[in-house]
């Protein structure tokens, strides 16, 4: 339907599923019965884990050496994997692996060209500023200070501060109000 389970929008802490510290870089997690294995709390383990739940996998995603995330297979039936099935699976796994953390690298840079993007905005909006309600505008817009019932006072000091210099006064320039 499109629509991500609510499971694959939240984030989970490894230390409380206890489950998962079974799984090692080189060897997945395989479990044919959660219901009669007292490593896998069911009860904490809710949201991560589907109700009712009978067998559950987790194959390590390994690049370069690295252990970047996992895949989980869970069934509300009884599932056996044999030796082939682990490997098949497992080399599956691997090029997914590879194409995941391919796909991370390219989040990442589209993440990294919009951060640049905006700071480039920023710079060419201070430098071309002529006033200092224009420079306060551009903090403004451009971080989280441009919320609704917020203000922002810009003010330079009757005499620098630092090495032993404590200025007297604050002198407002500009101000700024979303109130």
């Amino acid at each position: 339907n499109g629509e991500q389970p609510e499971a694959a929008r939240v984030r989970y802490r490894i230390k409380d599923y206890t489950f998962l510290h079974q799984m090692t870089i080189d060897n997945p997690f395989i479990e044919n019965d959660v219901v009669n294995d007292s490593t896998i709390d069911l009860n904490s383990s809710r949201g991560f884990l589907e109700p009712n739940l009978h067998s559950l996998v987790a194959f390590p995603l390994v690049v370069g050496g690295q252990w970047i995330g996992a895949i989980f297979g869970q069934s509300l039936a009884r599932v056996s994997l044999t030796t082939d099935d682990t490997r098949q699976i497992g080399a599956l796994i691997d090029q997914a692996s590879t194409v995941a953390q391919n796909l991370r690298l390219i989040d990442q840079t589209q993440q990294a060209l919009s951060e640049t993007e905006t700071l480039y905005a920023i710079i060419s909006k201070l430098n071309a500023a002529q006033d200092y309600d224009t420079i306060l505008q551009a903090v403004s817009d451009y971080t989280i200070l441009d919320q609704a019932d917020q203000s922002l006072v810009m003010c330079t000091f009757d005499r620098m501060f630092g090495r032993g210099q404590v200025p007297e006064w604050a002198i407002p320039i500009s101000y700024r109000s979303r109130h």
